[in-house]
Order: structure tokens, then C-alpha cells, then sequence
């Protein structure tokens, strides 16, 4: 549970595992719940309600494919609900706003929540705070929805012994979220190894990537892979014993760069590769780009999942299929958009966007999961300040992409109590998160690799500074 920092605190943000669908519209359930938080602000906690306007309580209810864990990078989601406290206009802005409440329309797309910072971040009226959009879980075995996310109003009775009374509930498809005044700028973590040196582009077009250059000679673009992948095989193979792992699928994601990035040496470092370090653990080549990966987000680099390609022969020998999707939006109209886009810039003279599209002139960089070995050195968080708060957002690996065998950090010492920990907000959706860098750019990424992760930390201002 944590708390947005600010005056008035009538607002909560509660987010749960699948398990806890149903308590969405548990009225009971509901209203003891927020019973409870209020019988925390009575003892100096949260949910002030004391101002005219705060006779009610706004709540914002979605279900998530689980709680990220706050511990290891490598945990597997929990059960269990996140709670953000604050006020309505702040941390749930436009929650009423008529046109927005509606459930959404597309009975294939999950609804989503979209995270950001204080408005108050805002400077000269530019919005550049960094947007990331979390998809809402399948609840279709649970309550027979596609997703589930609904904005409720209780009301807040003066006599502590009264149960709060629902007045109104509406399903949304979408809402934004802002978070803490003052958070330190947003941490990302993609857990994937390089592979091989980023690649010049030679020919593709839309989401398919054709041709590459490797040292100067222009392949297939699947060629390196058709090498590396079957090597990293036969070695995971060689291992399962000692692991106690059965060799998995790979899944393998390419970053997509700008000629401008690459001309700049300072923005792309000499990457360890497993191409040139096969001899090195698989979580030490991750472990040492997690900060270079940050890098490239920072300088609108995208990260896309391989969908498919290799093998073939002729003009579809090698060919390359990487998934389009960039931003959360309408899958169909995201690839007519791509592809208008490739068509118009495939004869421009300036240098190619690199917004997703696949054209000459790009480069591409491709990665892979490492093999899961948890140790301290390449699972633990950061700490944070006692005093302070992390919001942290993750991606849920999917049961059918775990090793066999694999069962996550801390799992073995699964607790069946619950566990309260305290400035704490987290999340984690199997479709990966939407992360908007700087809006002001438009420029948007998915991030899919499981275990990846986006935090904000918020630390207390230091009185004597």
C-alpha cells in the first residue's frame, strides 16, 4: 500500500490478482474494505475527509494478471491487491468526465490503466512526463469479462460506526493515473542478453526485416540468428541437470535503432555479446546491459518480439517478421498505420523514423532471454528509502513460457498469511507495458520481456537542504 503525497487523501487506486475479480462488485466486501483505510487515516494515516467535498470516497477498481513482487526481479506475480491512496482530481483526473466511463467497445482489447507523474511535474505548460499503460488481465473465467475496471463513488458518513454506501459505478475501458509530486525519474529494466553487434538495415519494409549487413556483407536477416539460437540450445541442454531446468522455447526480441543513435558512440556502447562471449554466464551479459538498454529507450529506440522468420529461400530466404504493435491502440489499425508510414519514407531522401517502421538505413540489434538462474547479484532491487515510496510495473511472464522446473524467487518460501507492505504500489500484466518516454516526442515502445520492469521512486524532501 502507498500513498500519494498531498493534502487530501479521498481517493484510492486498488488493483488485484485475478483470484479477487468478483470484489469489484462486492459491495460488502467494498465497503469494509474502505471501512478499514478509513480507520488507518483516523490513526494518522490516510484518506482525509474532513473538506465539503470529501463527504465521498473515489475508488478505481481494476483487476491485474498479478502483484508485481517488491523484493526480486525475477518473482513471480502474487496475489494479493495494491492500494494508492491520494485525491480525485489529482491522482484520478477526468474520473467522471462523461465519453470516458464507458466500458470499451472492442470485446478483444483489455481495458488499461495508464500511469504517469504529478501534474505538477508539468513545465511551461509542456507535458513531458513519461506515460506507461498497463493492460488489464483476461477476466472472462472469473466474471465473464473481457477485463475488468470500474470507477465507484461511496459515500463517507461522519459516524465511524456506519457502514459507506455506494452511490454510483460506471465500467471504463481507460484511466490515468498520476502519481507522487516530486518521484525521481522512472528506472527500466528489460531482462534480455545481446546477441550479436547492432546491424545495419539493408532492405525490408512494414514489420518485416529482409536484408541486414554483417561486417560489411549484406545476409539475411535471419542468418545470425539461424547460427546463435541452435548454440544456445545445445548448451542450456548441457546444463539442464545442474540447473535442475528442462531447456524452454527462446524467445528473442530485436531493438530497432536510428542511423543518428549509432553514429553516436556514447549512445551505443560496445555491447558483451553472446556471439563473442559464449563462455559467460547468459545472466551476466543481461545484467551488463540493463543500463545501455535504458539508454536506447532514452534516445527512441524501440524493443520488438520477433514474431517469426527464418529458414525460406529465394527473395523470402531469412526473412524476419517483428511484432508492430507500438502503442495501445486498435492491433488492425496499428498496422495500416506502419505500413502507410514505410510506403511513404521507402523513397525519402532523410534519414528513416525509427518509429517502428522497418527501413533501410535502421539498425537492428538482436537479444534474447537469458536462461533463469536466480542469485543475488542479478535479482535483487534496489532499496529504497524507508521513508520514501516505489510504484513499480511489471511484466508477468506467462505460465507456457516458464522453464519446466522454474518456479521464480521467493517461491519456495511462499507465505500463507497475508503480508502488508507498506509504500508500496505494484502491478504486472502478461501483454507487457506501453512506455512513452516524452510525450512531446510521441514516441512509444512495448515492452514484452518477461521480468521486465518500470519504477518510480518517491524519497522525502531533505529538510536541511
Amino acid at each position: 500500500m502507498a500513498v500519494s503525497k498531498g493534502t487530501s487523501h479521498n481517493t484510492a487506486v486498488i488493483l488485484a490478482s485475478p483470484e479477487f475479480a468478483s470484489w469489484s462488485e462486492d459491495q460488502g466486501f467494498m465497503s469494509q474494505l474502505l471501512r478499514t483505510l478509513h480507520q488507518r487515516q483516523r490513526q494518522g494515516h490516510v484518506l482525509t475527509t474532513s473538506g465539503p467535498d470529501e463527504s465521498h470516497t473515489d475508488v478505481l477498481f481494476g483487476v491485474v494478471d498479478g502483484i508485481a513482487d517488491p523484493y526480486h526481479l525475477h518473482g513471480k506475480p502474487h496475489q494479493g491487491l495494491s492500494i494508492l491512496y491520494g485525491g480525485t482530481a489529482s491522482l484520478l483526473p477526468s474520473l467522471w468526465d462523461q465519453g470516458k466511463v464507458t466500458g470499451t467497445g472492442d470485446p478483444d482489447k483489455a481495458s488499461a490503466v495508464e500511469f504517469t507523474e504529478h501534474e505538477a511535474q508539468i513545465t511551461d505548460g509542456q507535458d513531458c512526463r513519461p506515460h506507461v499503460t498497463l493492460p488489464l488481465a483476461n477476466t472472462l473465467f472469473q466474471n465473464g469479462r473481457r477485463s475488468t475496471l470500474f470507477a465507484s463513488r461511496w459515500s463517507t458518513p461522519s459516524d465511524a460506526g456506519r457502514q459507506m454506501e455506494l452511490q454510483r459505478m460506471e465500467e471504463k475501458s481507460h484511466q490515468k493515473v498520476c502519481c507522487w509530486r516530486g518521484m525521481k525519474g522512472l528506472t527500466t529494466r528489460i531482462p534480455l542478453m545481446p546477441l550479436a553487434p547492432p546491424r545495419k538495415i539493408v532492405a525490408g519494409l512494414g514489420n518485416i526485416v529482409r536484408q541486414i549487413e554483417i561486417d560489411g556483407v549484406v545476409s539475411p536477416a535471419s542468418k545470425e540468428l539461424e547460427m546463435l539460437i541452435p548454440q544456445i540450445f545445445e548448451k542450456r541442454a548441457s546444463r539442464a541437470g545442474e540447473l535442475d531446468q528442462a531447456p524452454s522455447p527462446i524467445g528473442v526480441w530485436a531493438w530497432v535503432l536510428p542511423a543518428r543513435v549509432m553514429e553516436r558512440a556514447h549512445f551505443v556502447p560496445e555491447f558483451r555479446t553472446y556471439q563473442t562471449n559464449q563462455n559467460a554466464e547468459e545472466w551476466r551479459l543481461d545484467f551488463d546491459a540493463r543500463d545501455s538498454y535504458e539508454g536506447l529507450l532514452n534516445n527512441e529506440c524501440r524493443i520488438h518480439k520477433i514474431l517469426s522468420g527464418g529458414g525460406g529461400w529465394g527473395a523470402k530466404q531469412g526473412l524476419l517478421s517483428l511484432d508492430p504493435e507500438t502503442t495501445y491502440a486498435a492491433p488492425e489499425q496499428d498496422d495500416i498505420d506502419m505500413f502507410i508510414k514505410a510506403f511513404e519514407e521507402r523513397n525519402s531522401a532523410s534519414e528513416p523514423s525509427s518509429k517502428g517502421i522497418v527501413t533501410p538505413g535502421l539498425y537492428i540489434m538482436f537479444c534474447a532471454e537469458p536462461q533463469h538462474v536466480i542469485n543475488d547479484d542479478n535479482d535483487s532491487f534496489s532499496s529504497v528509502d524507508p521513508a520514501g515510496s516505489r510504484l513499480t510495473l511489471a511484466v508477468a511472464p506467462r505460465n507456457e513460457d516458464l522453464p519446466q522446473g522454474f518456479e521464480g524467487a521467493g517461491a519456495k518460501n511462499e507465505k500463507t498469511e497475508v503480508d502488508v507492505v507498506s509504500g508500496y504500489f505494484g502491478a504486472a500484466s502478461s501483454t507487457g507495458l506501453y512506455l512513452n518516454n516524452d510525450p512531446l516526442l510521441s514516441f512509444t515502445t512495448k515492452i514484452d520481456a518477461p521480468y521486465s520492469t518500470v519504477t518510480w521512486d518517491w524519497t522525502p524532501p531533505n529538510p536541511y537542504e
